[in-house]
């Protein structure tokens, strides 16, 4: 009879001759069967496309399906929620999520959350960052940032900008924005993207978002670009000023990331993060991901973990400049 210490030594011995360790044939059958792929965005938004970009590679790299599981609704806060059911399943790597930035919104203002983002997942990668976009009509009498900075720190209040919701990412850009320039606005939330077609018509003065979903009015010529909340002008979109230009250390810069509930083993957190590399190094990826107007944002587990501890650091500072609390 064998006894274990001979099996190992053995087994050692074979793994070795082939070049691999041990450690190899104790990995955990992961994945088990299909993934699923939750975010919490309508179809047509960036989330939901990048979802459908790379969930067939990730099929493909796994061998098993990775199903998309689209739960839209109520925007970040709704996700929020479903971050909150996500914190109870199993840390079997089975379900992964993909979140935004405008998550660390959420925790940096809601005290009703019933999560907490540094507890409760264990973070993979950035999949891509993006900045947003502050849109006004073609025919806007704001033929600059600074030209509608100069006329909102007279006029409090007197411009009106529209977003998704209170208290996201694309509110609290224009917070931040006055927080450094005292150039007082008017929030005006909206549910779905017809916050552009009312700019386009003269109803509102400003909207804000990304370039996936402004592009086809901006293409018809009836909004433009204002400014860009990146650092610096973004990739091919070189004709938009970055807000940066005018308001000297501003910065958003928004992104998604794969998180998985629960604290999952290291291994299968590092399978998960190659193969989020992998997928993301492929030519096709990134040319969809760049026609979207994002960048492939790759990075590790620590790095990502850090960014969003970071992010609720940040937003919290505006919410309470801006007075933003939610319950």
């Amino acid at each position: 009879m064998i006894d274990r210490r001979t099996l190992l030594a053995r087994s050692s011995a074979l793994t070795g001759g082939l070049g691999l360790g041990l450690d190899v044939w104790a990995q955990p059958n992961w994945p088990n069967g299909p993934v699923k792929f939750v975010h919490g965005y309508p179809a047509g938004q960036t989330p939901d496309i990048l979802a459908r970009q790379i969930g067939p590679t990730y099929s493909e790299l796994t061998g098993v399906p990775w199903v998309v599981d689209a739960r839209p609704g109520g925007g970040e806060r709704l996700a929020a929620n479903q971050m909150a059911q996500l914190a109870k399943q199993a840390a079997d790597g089975q379900t992964v999520y993909q979140m935004t930035g405008g998550l660390t919104v959420i925790s940096a203002v809601d005290k009703s959350i019933q999560f907490d983002l540094m507890r409760d997942f264990t973070y993979v990668s950035m999949l891509t960052q993006y900045p947003f976009v502050f849109w006004v009509a073609a025919n806007s009498p704001f033929k600059n940032l600074g030209d509608m900075i100069e006329f909102a720190r007279k006029n409090p209040g007197k411009i009106s900008y529209g977003t998704s919701g209170v208290g996201n990412t694309l509110h609290m850009s224009v917070e931040l924005m006055s927080s450094m320039t005292d150039a007082k606005m008017t929030h005006i939330p909206y549910k779905g993207p017809t916050a552009y077609t009312d700019v386009a018509g003269g109803v509102l003065d400003m909207a804000v978002g990304t370039f996936a979903v402004g592009r086809a009015l901006y293409r018809e010529g009836r909004i433009r670009p204002l400014a860009v909340t990146s650092p610096k002008r973004w990739m091919e979109w070189t004709e938009i000023p970055a807000i940066a230009e005018t308001v000297p250390g501003y910065e958003v810069v928004t992104w998604a990331a794969l998180c998985v509930p629960g604290r999952v083993s290291n291994d299968i957190r590092d399978r998960l993060n190659k193969l989020t590399r992998d997928t993301l190094a492929k030519p096709d990826i990134v040319q969809k991901i760049e026609g979207s107007g994002a960048m492939a944002a790759p990075n590790s587990p620590d790095e990502m973990r850090q960014r969003v501890q970071n992010d609720i650091a940040k937003w919290k500072k505006v919410a309470e400049y801006a007075k933003i609390e939610l319950s």
